[in-house]
């Protein structure tokens, strides 16, 4: 579909002197999707998918939620529907959304989901599902209601747990209808019911004021809860209602005097991970403070002669204490009880959960190398010998300086992520413009009743907020839509990308739906609000990104999974070697010359358990992930592909199926004219092109400006004299989905498709002409026809250009293993040409595709056990992107899909898929390959440091050991990551498009 519209919404008569214009006014219904105000007309070439008809977009909605009821206008009655009272009355669920702090790694949100279960199981197993999100550090958990359990008790629970907890939403009833076909449950939030929250005035009597709210509203408002005050809240009162023009938070407002509309917190994450963000900076720089000068003592200060000496001089005469350990113990102190406070908090909740975790690791790990630093303190000042003990404290204050900067580095991934909901609710407009009645018993139009600018009315600037369904809204050109609604008057072209990813303009005339975030690209008119708030396509989309960002694992998952074996092992291994050399010491098995003269028994055993600590201690663990990620990620930048962070590269390493979008991924985004026949030798090549630049240079359709830079650059080739004379036409009618007519130096130019040369009279096209025009529509173009003074002059070809890389790139993927799919929102005839010239089957291609649809196709094949990635970039794929095990986004796309994707391509080459997934696959190999040598000489060195070799070297394996084999880990895992810089692709088109 296509609208060669002008940049006005004027439309003026023509003085013609060719064929005289028709009547274009539509009344046959589409045999397509049988309306009568279809904008295709009678002549319908939009195909089994009517791209006017916007209600195909909540019907993909009700997809994922199928029991959802989407009211309409026509449907709101007094009271509850039928259908809505069975649904509510038989509710027997609500659900609960909290906010859930102090979570770090999977094994946190794991205990979480235990913590719940456990709940569960003594309140009779009334938890039926728990969602708890580490990304998003919130969790939805759905509980029955006989059962007793509150949220309240739910939230105290998972707080006594160690996890902060505040409840963010309440939802109840929560009606759970069973899909069988997809053997799942899905929720139907309320049934068609709204949610208002009002801030009341101080002293106000919320009971009085919910009472009269139930009474003066014609019964429509059902249910009124207190809401209790808080740090941020006055008291206040949360008011369900049915939607209907006379209710709603406006009236609310004029109903109770001094009350304002709440601040809703519930739909987006962004401020809670903007807070966790700073947080972890802070940490991580405030231990830099004491780690830099510790760092800068033992490896830097020490160089120099003079210092050395002054560092190694002693405190007091006859004490082993020197002034260098002094100053390492005042600077690792801070750093390990003030900056690593969050690894002790983190090792008692995994006690109390029964998970050792990194945490558990880092806690005993660092204090077991601060621990052995005091010991050697100590020692030094009983013994007055000097001992290198207390170069440990480098080793603690290092190890949580570095493990912090990599928390501080995830969570600034994560941040990026939440970033694209709340670029994506800015699409919403902050405000709208209300037309209410002027004069009369009411300033509201009825749902039977018919609206009439004309009769008298008022405009009034609101929040959105403040919208209800069933207000009147006016829309003027470049204007973005506030809510989801139908057009009551006017004619409109709506750019909906966000939804269907394509970029021709939808056309839409009285009857037509609108969808809330969409942009108005010509015309003005009115609109009946239908969906509002949380209700809109918009706010659905939102909701899908936020589910599946729940899903994302982390790659520190490895590490968790080792240290949750490796620490009580270590742990056992200590105890046991203290246990065993204490009482074969003790009871005389040992001899008294195996102990040294200044160590008792115990002190004796000790050294043997706290060496064993220390080497034990996988220092170079929390370095394995961190380098790898950072030196692959810079030789991914240097190759076009940034990464976001290590979460996505476990799903990168084992990808065995691609989903691409079609528009601005395998093709470049933008139409441009293939084709243009000249058919009547009346008029000349030059002319004609001027013609048409003329008829079409005021227009901002993409097809329109496609053919405009043709015939600028043609006449340009051509050097013509008609390239100066270039002018816009004072007089034209243009018809909205069938193209323009106008008056070109005395002479009448129409351009448009079939039906609309149908309409102007105009004969039709010969079978040449029409064979020609079939053959565009094969390869998927839009052909159109240009006719001057009545007889067809040429025929013009417009596609979307594919992209040189493209099929070279589904060739190579395919050959390596890897299943290639296409699913775009563009029609079945154009889906399958481009699935032709990239060599995909047709079996392999979903057209017609919303954002809702290309989730569920995702979905569907996680099921089948695939490992899915999703390559798109526009707004309608970000839940998708999302949705994905990896998704990656073209640099030439919206911000909202880059901020969504995990990886994104900056080069804006297709090729650059096959580039990134082979480097996640070479960096994830690297991390575990730095696991394995961030264990290895610490693995060796715990029998020496349990002492089982003692008996025979009659020593103790020396501090200085000990700190060989971990900065020997270290050195060797940085050494192995920097390997990393040796990678270069395997292959590139080197014919295919860089350009922005």
């Amino acid at each position: 579909m296509f609208n060669f519209g002008s940049k006005t919404s004027e439309v003026r008569s023509a003085s013609t002197s060719g064929t005289e214009m028709a009547d274009l006014s539509l009344s046959t219904p589409c045999p397509s999707c049988s309306r009568p105000n279809c904008p295709c007309g009678s002549d319908c070439e939009c195909g089994p998918f009517c791209r006017c008809k916007t209600s195909d977009i909540i019907d993909a909605v009700k997809s994922v939620h199928p029991n959802k009821k989407y009211t309409a206008i026509t449907d709101i009655e007094l009271g509850l529907s039928t259908e809505a009272s069975s649904l509510i009355g038989s509710a027997s669920f609500y659900r609960v959304r909290l906010s859930i702090s102090g979570m770090t790694c999977t094994n946190c949100s794991s205990a979480v989901i235990r913590c719940v279960n456990n709940l569960s199981s003594k309140n009779s197993n009334a938890v039926h599902s728990c969602d708890i999100s580490l990304v998003l550090h919130q969790g939805d958990i759905v509980v029955r209601k006989d059962c007793g359990l509150t949220a309240e008790i739910i939230a105290e629970e998972i707080s006594d747990a160690g996890y902060d907890s505040v409840i963010l939403e309440v939802m109840d009833p929560y009606v759970l209808a069973e899909d069988t076909a997809n053997d799942k449950f899905f929720g139907v939030e309320g049934d068609g019911l709204k949610v208002c929250e009002l801030d009341l005035a101080e002293a106000s009597d919320a009971t009085s004021i919910g009472k009269m709210l139930k009474e003066g509203f014609e019964g429509r408002v059902l249910f009124v809860e207190e809401l209790p005050a808080d740090d941020k809240n006055p008291i206040g009162l949360r008011v369900k209602y049915e939607p209907h023009p006379s209710v709603g938070p406006r009236y609310f407002l004029k109903a109770v005097a001094g009350s304002t509309i709440r601040a809703k917190v519930t739909s987006s994450s962004s401020t809670s991970t903007k807070t966790i963000l700073a947080k972890k900076k802070q940490a991580m720089l405030l231990s830099l403070l004491g780690t830099v000068p510790v760092f800068m003592t033992t490896m830097v200060l020490t160089r120099f002669p003079s210092i050395h000496r002054a560092f190694m001089s002693k405190l007091t005469d006859g004490s082993g204490l020197t002034v260098e350990s002094l100053i390492l113990f005042i600077f690792a102190t801070p750093v390990q009880f003030g900056s690593g406070r969050p690894f002790y908090v983190g090792t008692m909740k995994s006690f109390r959960s029964r998970v050792l975790g990194m945490d558990s690791l880092i806690a005993i790990g660092t204090s077991a190398s601060y621990l052995y630093g005091v010991i050697s303190m100590i020692q030094a000042a009983s013994t007055g010998v000097p001992n290198m003990g207390a170069h440990f404290f480098e080793t603690s204050a290092v190890l949580i300086t570095f493990v912090l900067l990599g928390k501080y580095l995830q969570a600034a991934a994560t941040r990026s992520t939440s970033k694209a909901l709340t670029k994506l609710m800015d699409l919403a407009p902050k405000t709208a413009t209300l037309v209410t009645k002027k004069g009369g018993d009411r300033e509201y139009w009825l749902p039977d009743e018919s609206f009439d600018e004309s009769e008298g009315t008022v405009e009034t600037e609101i929040s959105v907020d403040l919208i209800q369904t069933g207000d009147v809204l006016k829309l003027i050109r470049a204007a973005s839509v506030p809510c989801d609604g139908t057009l009551l008057s006017g004619e409109l072209s709506c750019n909906e990308a966000m939804i269907t990813g394509e970029p021709l303009p939808a056309p839409k005339i009285p009857g037509a739906d609108v969808i809330g975030g969409t942009t108005v690209a010509e015309g003005f008119g009115y609109i009946r609000a239908v969906n509002t708030g949380e209700d809109t396509a918009l706010s659905q989309i939102v909701r899908l990104m936020e589910t599946a960002q729940g899903g994302k694992a982390p790659v520190q998952l490895y590490a968790d999974k080792i240290s949750g074996v490796f620490v009580p092992f270590v742990t056992s291994v200590s105890l046991a070697s203290f246990v065993i050399w204490f009482s074969l010491s003790s009871t005389g098995v040992v001899p008294d010359s195996w102990i040294p003269s200044d160590e008792g028994p115990f002190m004796f055993s000790f050294i043997f358990a706290i060496t064993t600590l220390v080497i034990a201690c996988p220092c170079a663990l929390g370095l394995a992930a961190p380098t790898a990620i950072m030196t692959g990620t810079g030789v991914g930048a240097q190759n076009g592909v940034l990464i976001k962070g290590g979460e996505a590269l476990e799903s990168a390493a084992n990808v065995d199926t691609i989903i691409f979008d079609k528009t601005g991924t395998l093709t470049m985004g933008k139409p441009a004219v293939e084709e243009f026949v000249h058919l009547d030798d009346k008029v000349a090549n030059d002319e004609l092109l001027w013609m048409v630049l003329c008829a079409e240079r005021s227009s901002e359709h993409p097809l329109a400006v496609a053919v405009v830079k043709y015939c600028e650059a043609r006449l340009s080739e051509l050097e013509s004299d008609f390239a100066s004379k270039v002018f816009s036409p004072p007089e034209f009618q243009a018809v909205t989905g069938k193209g323009v007519s106008c008056n070109v130096n005395g002479r009448t130019v129409a351009i448009g498709n079939r039906p609309f040369m149908k309409l102007l009279k105009i004969p039709p096209a010969d079978n040449e002409v029409e064979r020609r025009m079939l053959a565009m529509e094969d390869t998927g173009a839009t052909a159109i026809l240009v006719a001057v003074d009545g007889e067809l002059a040429a025929v013009c070809g417009i596609s979307d250009e594919l992209k040189d890389d493209s099929p070279d790139t589904i060739s190579r993927l395919r050959g390596s293993g890897v299943e290639c799919w296409m699913v775009t929102g563009d029609n079945a005839r154009t889906a399958r040409a481009i699935a032709r010239r990239v060599g995909l089957d047709e079996r392999y291609v979903v057209s017609e595709a919303l954002p809702a649809t290309k989730v569920l196709k995702v979905e569907s094949l996680q099921k089948d056990g695939k490992v899915v990635a999703m390559v798109g970039d526009g707004i309608n794929d970000s839940p998708a992107l999302v949705q994905a095990n990896l998704g990656v986004a073209i640099g030439a796309g919206t911000d909202i899909a880059i901020e969504a994707a995990d990886m994104v391509l900056v080069r804006n080459c297709v090729s650059d898929v096959a580039v990134a997934l082979d480097l996640s696959k070479a960096i994830f190999s690297r991390i575990k390959l730095n696991f394995v040598w961030a264990l290895l000489y610490n693995s060796l060195g715990i029998p020496i440091a349990a002492g089982m070799l003692y008996p025979w070297w009659r020593t103790t394996l020396p501090p200085v050991v000990a700190a060989a084999a971990m900065a020997l880990s270290s050195v060797s895992v940085v050494l192995s990551s920097l390997h990393l810089r040796l990678w270069k692709p395997k292959w590139r088109v080197a014919s295919a498009h860089y350009d922005q």
